[in-house]
């Protein structure tokens, strides 16, 4: 929890980004200004609106809203008209250049109620600018959000977008998201295996063929697992059966004692 005067800096910083008050510098994401004052203008263009929002409001309030705001609304249409403005775009170019939110995406993100998947791809996108731009507590903040959301919030519908999100906003070889998002997939696959959507999209993208050995490779090892829990279990049953074993016949030995002293003192006082 914060204190009354943290919480009090964060209500007036959050106010001066919303006011443009004393700021410097302007930032300018597909047609939207960010104001940041004189001349000074930044041109961002690989990020949508919202997310460009997210990284400003940790900047000012070292803290972001995961769920819709209303520049989600803007950057899906503008997405989408960007998009019929550029429809020679071959799949591989979209991929590469889908640090927006895809056109699946949009239609979630229209609704003022955002799935679970569709916050954990608002997450990713901070990921991604906080890593474009270098702003490590930020990188830290959203890998943070992003393990949250998928232990406590998973979803099978749509999760497949979560991972299609992930390999297009980050390099080969990065582990953060893309380790979690293995062992995720791994831990969940019964039920993945059983959304035709998921499947369907991971046999068609051939992109995404690291994944699958990759999910393969954790889903074995989580076999391991098992197993060896279940040799423990076992040997740990044998240990318990072989201890109530022994302690009955030490009990029948202590009877049978019982009564050969008893029969010693009947023929005595007999």
């Amino acid at each position: 929890m914060l204190s009354t005067a943290a919480q009090a800096m964060r209500t007036g910083m959050a106010s001066l980004l919303e006011s443009a008050k004393y700021s410097d510098l302007t930032l300018t994401c597909h047609g939207r200004e960010f104001k940041e004052a004189n001349t000074r203008t930044l041109s961002v263009e690989n990020f949508d609106q919202a997310t460009v929002q997210r990284m400003l409001s940790y900047l000012y309030t070292f803290d972001y809203d995961s769920g819709y705001i209303d520049s989600d609304a803007e950057s899906s249409k503008e997405l989408v008209k960007d998009r019929e403005d550029k429809h020679t775009f071959t799949t591989i170019e979209k991929e590469v250049f889908g640090l927006v939110i895809d056109t699946e995406e949009s239609s979630d993100i229209e609704t003022a109620h955002a799935d679970s998947n569709t916050i954990t791809i608002h997450h990713i996108l901070v990921y991604a600018i906080a890593d474009y731009y270098d702003i490590p507590d930020l990188v830290e903040l959203a890998v943070q959000n992003i393990h949250h959301q998928m232990y406590s919030e998973f979803q099978v519908e749509g999760f497949v977008k979560v991972v299609k999100k992930i390999y297009a906003s980050t390099p080969d070889g990065e582990e953060k998201l893309r380790g979690l998002v293995h062992v995720v997939t791994a831990e969940q696959i019964s039920e993945l295996i059983q959304d035709d959507g998921f499947m369907d999209t991971i046999s068609a993208c051939p992109d995404l063929g690291a994944f699958t050995a990759n999910v393969l490779r954790h889903t074995a090892e989580l076999l391991q697992e098992v197993r060896k829990s279940k040799r423990l279990t076992e040997a740990s049953f044998a240990q318990v059966v072989a201890g109530i074993e022994e302690t009955e016949k030490k009990s029948f030995s202590l009877r049978l004692q019982w009564v050969s002293n008893a029969d010693h003192k009947v023929m005595f006082l007999m």
